[in-house]
Order: structure tokens, then sequence, then C-alpha cells
């Protein structure tokens, strides 16, 4: 009897640590929203391959009334017991609305209050992290303001921030939350001749290839934009040979370069390259060298035309989507004319208008 009871027993005790455990690991939201006090909510984990309209990898999606959102949470995949999301708040008509990071931890409950003064901020309590992230968050709107003020201190505001990120992503190094915040920042960074944040931000991405995927998305964008201003007036590129050979700006040599972006398909590209060879024949004894840089997505009909028609200079195929993003090529053909030093003259000259330029440079 005795036996059986203390088998008993010890199965209850079984069951309500079981039970225990599954409340523990489940996160609690509550949202106090005072200026939309009807409407529907979506929680949403976002991965930097989507954008905020996909509705997938939703976490929770429902009504609330009386301006408050409680919700428990009791499926949700963590990372290092934390999820960083996304929370859409709206209206039922769906013409007001917010969106707000958030940042879930395993059997805890997270409190964030949205006031119905714009000149209030909204503040994040429950936990540690939130702590953390609610005097990121006033930092990051505050100086957001401050930034839109005619004659504001960017640099101020910047060093601001850098403080305020750097408190943060010490704490918290795998969070994913600043790093979309970051991403979203540095597009719309201003000019500086000295940007605290943009420093630190390089120092974030000097180290290789992160498991946090959107650390990797931002240094990704960072070095994007930073290549952009590059490109703006230098020569910039990598490309490859049919033979996988890979050739970047600092292998051409000539005194006036131009880079020629093609495709096999491409009617007015194809009709473009007999010019092209007379100009070609004309000045290269002068210093006149051509690069062609493909953008098919097929190396095999790149390669296939070349074989009937040879180009008399360096023929490369690239990633068409990168050289178009970086280049700004809204269409082919188009052509990025530079010096010996690899400085960008002109852009995009064709007909008689690159037949002057030409002629003008080699008459100096």
């Amino acid at each position: 009897m005795k036996k059986n009871l203390f088998l008993v027993t010890g199965i209850l005790i079984s069951i309500i640590f079981m039970l225990i455990s599954c409340v523990g690991n489940k996160a609690k939201l509550m949202v106090n929203v005072a200026p939309i006090k009807e409407g529907n909510m979506e929680l949403r984990y976002i991965t930097p391959q989507q954008n905020e309209g996909d509705a997938v990898n939703v976490l929770y999606k429902g009504d609330y009334k009386n301006g408050r959102i409680e919700i428990t949470l009791d499926n949700v995949q963590y990372l290092d017991g934390r999820k960083d999301c996304m929370l859409f708040i709206y209206d039922n008509e769906r013409r007001n609305g917010t969106s707000l990071p958030v940042v879930l931890e395993k059997g805890r409950t997270i409190t964030i209050n949205i006031p119905e003064d714009n000149n209030k901020t909204i503040t994040y309590s429950g936990t540690k992290q939130c702590e953390y992230f609610n005097e990121l968050w006033h930092v990051l709107q505050t100086e957001s303001k401050n930034m839109q003020q005619r004659g504001a201190n960017l640099n101020s505001s910047y060093a601001n921030l850098q403080k305020a990120f750097k408190k943060y992503i010490d704490e918290y190094p795998n969070a994913e939350i600043s790093y979309m915040l970051l991403s979203i920042l540095v597009k719309n960074m201003q000019e500086e001749t000295e940007n605290p944040l943009l420093a630190y931000c390089n120092e974030l991405c000097l180290e290789s290839q992160s498991k946090n995927q959107w650390k990797n998305t931002f240094c990704d964008v960072l070095k994007n934009l930073q290549l952009a201003k590059i490109t703006a007036t230098r020569l910039v590129f990598t490309a490859s040979d049919k033979d996988g050979k890979v050739y970047s700006e600092r292998d051409i040599k000539g005194k006036y370069i131009l880079v020629d972006f093609w495709a096999s398909w491409c009617k007015p590209c194809k009709a473009e390259i007999p010019h092209l060879k007379e100009l070609y024949a004309k000045y290269k004894s002068k210093g006149l060298e051509i690069v062609s840089i493909s953008m098919d997505r097929n190396p095999k009909e790149w390669n296939s035309y070349l074989e009937r028609n040879p180009f008399p200079w360096l023929s490369l195929i690239g990633d068409g989507q990168t050289l178009s993003e970086r280049y700004g090529i809204e269409y082919i053909p188009f052509n990025l004319i530079c010096d010996e030093e690899g400085n960008v003259l002109n852009k995009n000259l064709h007909g008689e208008q690159l037949n002057a330029a030409i002629k003008t440079f080699f008459d100096k």
C-alpha cells in the first residue's frame, strides 16, 4: 500500500512540475493603448528577408477593447530565452496605427505604455532588458525629433545615439532589435564630417559573419551604403571572366576607361557594340580601354553570345542586382567613363555624346 502511495505521489509531483515548467515558459504581453481605444493587433517575428506587409510568422493576432491588450504566448521558440518581435496596432478601420519593437522574454510579463500625448515617450517595463531597451528607445525618439529641427546639432545627436546603442548592445550583444533599428538609422543618416554613430557601426561590423541574421543584414546595408558613396565618384566593381577569374577595378589600366554594362538579351546593347568597336580601334593606341560587364542571369547565354561575337577587349559577367543598386542603373546599355585613377568623369554617354567626350579628352 505504501509502495503504491509513493508511486502515486511521485506521479503527482512529476505532473505538477511539468505544469509549472509549461507556465514558466509562457511570455505575457500587456499594452496600454491610450490613443486607440479599440481595434486589432498583430505580433510578428520578422526576418530580414521579409517586409512588414508579409502576413508570415504571426505569433498572435486578435482584437482588443478599452485601450488594453493582454495576451499570453505559449508557442514561441526563443533565442537565448528571448524573442525580438514587432507589434502592429490598428484601429478597426485601419486608418490609424503604430508599430513598435517588442522584446519578449520567456516566463516574463512585458508591459508597454503608449501615451495619448505625442510629446510623451512610449515606455517599456517588466524585465531588465526592457529597462535597457526603454532607455535606448527614449534616446532614439528624443534625438529623432531633435534632428528634424532646423539648425540641429547632428553630431551631438549621433553621439547620444552611439552611447545608447553601445550600452544596450554591450549588455545584449545577440539582440536582433538593435540591428533592425540601426539599419533604419544608417539608411537615413545625413552626411557629417565626424559621426560617432557611424564610426561605432563600422566597429560592430569588423567581425566576421555572425549567427545573428539581423546583424549580418545590417552590416551588408552599411557596406553597400558606403560603397554607393564611393562609386558616386570612383570606379569600384568585381566581376568574372568566362574561366571564373575574378577582376576588379584595380586590374583595369588605361588613360580613358569605358565600362559598358550590357546583357546578351538586350537588343539596344548589342546594337551599340559595333560603334564601341570603332571607337576602340581608333583610340586604343592613345590609351582608351573598354571593359564590358554583362548582367546576364544565365552565364551560358552570355558565353554562347561571346563565342559567336567576340569582343576585342576584356569581357566579364557580374551580379546584375548588385551592380544596378551600386551604380543606380535603371536600364541598359549603361556606361561609366573614368580616368586612369578610376575617377568617374561621365556616366551613360552614347552616340555623338560619347564621340565628343572621347575626342575632347584625347585632344587635350
